[in-house]
C-alpha cells in the first residue's frame, strides 16, 4: 500500500538554456511513476527563496535541481525540519524516498 498522503516539491534553478528545467520534468516523471506525487516549482525565483517558502509550508521533502546537478546526475535533498542539506545520486533518492513512502504492516 503507498502512503499518498506525501508531497515533494522539486525546485530548480532556472538558466537561459533551461538545462536545470528539463532535467526536473524527467526527475517529476520518475517519482509519478513510483507514486509519489510532486509537484515542480518552475518560478523564475531563486533557489533559496523558494526552499525557504517550502519550508515555512512544512512540505515533507524539497529536492533541489541545478546545472551541477544535471551534470552530475544528483539532486540535493532536504527534509522538514532540517537545515541540513544532502547531495545524493538520483537512482538512491528514488530508492529511498520509494522505500519511505511505503506503509508499515
Amino acid at each position: 500500500m503507498v502512503n499518498i498522503s506525501r508531497e515533494i516539491y522539486i525546485n530548480c534553478s532556472i538558466s537561459s538554456n533551461r538545462i536545470a528545467v528539463l532535467e526536473q520534468e524527467e526527475v517529476v516523471q520518475l517519482l509519478n511513476n513510483i507514486d509519489i506525487r510532486c509537484k515542480a516549482d518552475t518560478r523564475n525565483e531563486k533557489i533559496s527563496y523558494k526552499v525557504r517558502e517550502h519550508s515555512a509550508a512544512k512540505v515533507p521533502v524539497i529536492l533541489a535541481l541545478g546545472k551541477r546537478e544535471k551534470s552530475d546526475r544528483t539532486v540535493s535533498i532536504r527534509r522538514i525540519g532540517s537545515d541540513k542539506t544532502e547531495t545524493l545520486n538520483l537512482d538512491d533518492v528514488l530508492k529511498l524516498l520509494k522505500q519511505e513512502n511505503i506503509n508499515p504492516g
